[in-house]
């Protein structure tokens, strides 16, 4: 996301905590890697 969205670090970490706010994500604090999408894939638009 940090990357592809060309934010830093801190805002990344916010847009994460925003995601898992509304419940589009669900994660488990503490470990790294284990956010998983809760929202259709197919709603969504493709990345390029």
């Amino acid at each position: 996301m940090q990357r592809h969205f060309g934010v830093t670090q801190l805002s990344r970490h916010q847009m994460v905590l925003n995601f898992d706010r509304a419940r589009m994500i669900n994660r488990i604090p503490g470990k790294p890697g284990s956010i998983r999408v809760l929202i259709d894939p197919n709603t969504l638009p493709a990345l390029k």
